[in-house]
């Protein structure tokens, strides 16, 4: 209550309370907040977690609109933001990208698979590619262990 946004962290901590048994997880987000990498370290280490990141491809792309009155998320203040200026753009284009390679390194670099679900296309398409290659890589593992040595 009074709270906006996804609160990833808490959800983590909350399933890692929960869950008994080594269970299959799914997180739903776009995954752009902050304070959550040590919880979902935490699950992922005992769960097999997958991300399921949304996105919209317009959240890359300034769109050229002249000033557009903002507010600054850590002051809270409102300026007004040139979007036809190109230079504005291209940092707004960069800083994105940016995001988003912080985001795929941090959920490899703790071990949670993902799959990106944007808005503009059907999501189970995705989906349905990310069990394929769940099962491809599981018959591998399991034909490993099926030959025999010697």
């Amino acid at each position: 209550p009074g709270k906006r946004g996804t609160d990833i962290a808490g959800a983590c901590r909350f399933l890692s309370n929960v869950l008994t048994r080594r269970s299959i997880v799914f997180v739903v987000s776009d995954f752009m907040g902050d304070s959550f990498e040590f919880p979902l370290a935490t699950l992922a280490k005992r769960h097999d977690v997958t991300a399921l990141i949304v996105s919209d491809p317009a959240d890359g792309e300034l769109p050229e609109g002249g000033l557009v009155s903002v507010i600054d998320p850590e002051t809270g203040e409102p300026f007004l933001l040139d979007c036809s200026d190109p230079t504005i753009r291209a940092a707004y284009r960069a800083e994105a990208q940016r995001l988003i390679t912080h985001r795929s390194s941090l959920l490899r670099r703790l071990g949670v698979a993902s799959v990106e679900l944007t808005t503009n296309k059907p999501f189970m398409n995705e989906i349905k590619r990310y069990f394929d290659r769940k099962a491809v890589a599981r018959r591998r593992i399991i034909g490993r262990g099926n030959r025999s040595g010697g």
